[in-house]
């Protein structure tokens, strides 16, 4: 069993790799919209729509993301492809880097 300082830092771990996806994530929206393949407006509601996502990943909750994720119904905007994407990164990244 990890102590509590052990824990804290595999959670700054955790968090300063999802601060890495999520910059990945918005870069390649962008490389998206300028190459016509998504408009602002849908990603601006997709990232409306994944606030949560976004927060858990970004302050180390990669399993809370992944839950959010899972709970999230596609739409127009944010299609089946892309939420099974964002659910790919995030089992990819607790089956290689969580402890527990």
């Amino acid at each position: 069993m990890a102590t509590l300082a052990e824990r804290k830092a595999e959670y700054d771990i955790h968090k300063a790799a999802g601060q890495s996806k999520y910059n990945e994530w918005r870069s390649q929206a962008s490389i998206d919209i300028e190459n016509g393949a998504i408009t602002l407006e849908s990603a601006l509601i997709r990232e409306q729509i994944l606030n949560k996502v976004k927060l858990d990943v970004c302050i180390g909750d990669w399993k809370t993301a992944l839950n959010h994720l899972s709970n999230t119904l596609p739409n127009v905007h944010l299609p089946q492809s892309y939420i099974d994407s964002l659910i790919a990164d995030c089992n990819n990244y607790i089956t290689n880097n969580y402890s527990w």
